[in-house]
């Protein structure tokens, strides 16, 4: 049961500031109890004959004095209530929202294809917001107005059982109903959380792409598209609501019919005399069946939130609980001595039935190159995405260093690559911050000589605010071919051994062409570098070349002996060759 477990993991490390929370509650929802007693023990005294008149004001003002003070000295309570509440409820969702953007993390790639950006964003911000109301709401609220009626009732049954059975013969039916409803409204919370996250993937899929929409003239598209999405939103949340106010609906009746049916029953009962009660203490019964009810009053209330917090709740558990496809052996391997072998047996991989690799089988010597070449969809990106375990090999093996990659500490073997994308993507920051991603425990100086040797110091130098400068959202305050020198500096600062460059320069113009094909060489000395590329500018000084087919390696050799060959590769490069003199 989700409920036991993230009670078992998180809110049982913050339990005495919980029940702190509880106990300090408990005296502010108790006073109106007590207040109420004091006014049937008033009516007492004053219907008592046998009181002489000093001795009853004597009484009352003791009772004045005694409330009074308890009064005075409530608020204490409620800021140690709120506080201790608010304490333990900041720490879990502080836990609980590191401990779902780690799990997220550690996911394979197809965990990423399967959930949009939006989507994960709403289940780290939106839901573990609504797990707040769940922490506050189900862990403390509710447990006081429990609580509130648990000593109410305690009172009744020891002042006239009768009447107090009478007062809470309603409460079990309460109970049913609000059950029955909260059933359904927490299965369409959960579809309104999810018709949420889908609209929150779309917003940001659209602001991302604002470039796109506008040179398509796609906004009344994207307009109607995202009005759809609002209206299935509309639509869960309205039928949640309708739900919860029916739920309001019961509680109204229910709540104001209990206190009359023991009004109409003690009354007529003391009237002849069939139960032995005092009018004091009709009258206390009385005023206290509006605190007993008022506490279900305000747990039905809660039953939309509980259950949108369920909801959200279960909603991070079903990511809490994936375990990840790429995880470390038993006993992961980290050599002392990295040299750069690369080797690929009878390697296959599929996506849902699809070969996207079959039977490949080739070597890479250290400190040598290798360039991958193919049609568009020949798997050139699935291989290299194997390297680091982004994805495992369904059958075959891949060796690195003459050792499986599946025997190595994942976080180790990935440390030994550098990949370089045909897209670099920056995050939001400094120049500084994202070319430290390269090596966090980097020096400035480490950072300064990456710059220098990716040929982006200059341009940075020139910079208002040099290296602290923002780079914007995804970079874009910066052209593509500075984007790509400072990914290719982050490159350098983790000096890898093993670099993979996947088109770096297909989207650049000559002259970034250049800076960049500079920075690469620079990058390239003394590692093992894969290469996918599709100009012949960035394959023939490679010692080797792999040309795939539909996922099968069919031509493999250096780029004198795939051009003397005249097979698959010369075809698709004929003109490309005839131009460099070949």
């Amino acid at each position: 049961m989700i409920f036991l477990r993230f009670t078992k993991e998180y809110l049982l490390a913050v339990k005495f500031k919980l029940f702190g929370a509880i106990l300090c509650g408990l005296y502010k929802f108790l006073l109106p109890v007590y207040i109420a007693w004091v006014i049937g023990t008033i009516v007492g005294v004053l219907e008592n004959d046998s009181l002489l008149i000093q001795e009853k004001q004597d009484q009352i003002i003791t009772l004045f004095i005694t409330s009074l003070f308890l009064i005075i000295i409530s608020p204490v309570f409620v800021y140690w209530r709120n506080t201790f509440s608010i304490v333990a409820m900041e720490s879990v969702l502080n836990r609980l929202r590191i401990n779902l953007f780690t799990h997220i993390q550690l996911q394979p790639h197809s965990f990423f294809t399967k959930f949009q950006s939006g989507k994960l964003t709403a289940r780290v911000i939106s839901d573990i917001s609504r797990c707040e109301q769940f922490i506050n709401e189900v862990m403390v609220t509710s447990w006081l107005h429990i609580g509130v009626i648990f000593f109410i009732f305690i009172y009744f049954l020891f002042t006239n059982w009768i009447l107090a059975l009478i007062s809470v013969f309603l409460i079990p039916v309460h109970a049913f109903i609000l059950r029955k409803i909260g059933l359904s409204i927490k299965k369409y919370a959960k579809e309104s959380q999810e018709e949420n996250s889908i609209l929150s993937a779309a917003s940001v899929e659209s602001f991302i792409n604002f470039n796109i929409i506008k040179i398509f003239t796609a906004e009344e598209y994207f307009n109607r598209r995202f009005s759809d999405l609002s209206v299935n939103l509309m639509d869960k949340s309205t039928t949640m609501g309708r739900l919860t106010s029916w739920s309001q609906v019961a509680n109204a009746l229910i709540v104001h019919t209990a206190p009359l049916i023991v009004i109409l029953v003690g009354s007529i009962s003391y009237i002849h005399g069939w139960l032995e009660i005092k009018i004091s203490e009709l009258v206390t019964f009385i005023l206290m069946q509006r605190q007993l009810f008022e506490p279900l009053s305000k747990l039905a209330a809660m039953q939309a939130t509980i259950s949108q917090s369920q909801g959200a709740l279960e909603r991070i558990y079903d990511i809490l609980t994936l375990t990840p496809e790429i995880k470390n052996p038993e006993k992961p391997k980290k050599p002392d001595k990295q040299i750069g072998k690369i080797s690929f047996r009878s390697v296959s991989f599929s996506y849902d039935q699809n070969i996207a690799l079959n039977n490949v089988t080739f070597n890479i010597e250290p400190d040598t190159s290798l360039a991958i070449t193919g049609k568009s969809g020949s798997g050139k990106s699935t291989l290299i995405s194997l390297i680091p375990r982004f994805y495992d090999v369904q059958d075959g093996h891949i060796l690195i260093d003459d050792l499986d990659v599946k025997q190595y500490d994942v976080q180790f073997l990935r440390s030994m690559i550098a990949i370089v994308p045909q897209e670099p993507f920056l995050f939001s920051g400094s120049i500084y911050e994202n070319i430290l991603i390269g090596n966090p425990l980097a020096s400035k100086k480490d950072v300064i000589q990456a710059a220098e040797f990716s040929f982006i110091h200059d341009k940075i130098a020139q910079l208002p605010f040099g290296y602290e400068t923002n780079v914007g959202e995804r970079g874009k305050l910066l052209s593509g071919g500075e984007r790509q020198r400072i990914s290719i500096a982050r490159a350098i600062l983790k000096e890898p051994k093993i670099l993979i460059l996947d088109e770096p320069t297909s989207a650049l113009d000559p002259m970034n062409d250049n800076l960049v094909t500079s920075a690469l060489n620079n990058l390239q000395k003394n590692r093992t570098t894969i290469i996918i590329a599709h100009k012949i500018s960035n394959i023939q000084y490679a010692h080797k070349i792999l040309f795939l087919d539909k996922g099968r390696p069919e031509e493999y050799g250096s780029y004198d002996e795939l051009v003397k060959l005249k097979g698959l590769f010369f075809k698709n490069f004929c003109k490309e060759i005839n131009t460099y003199g070949q």
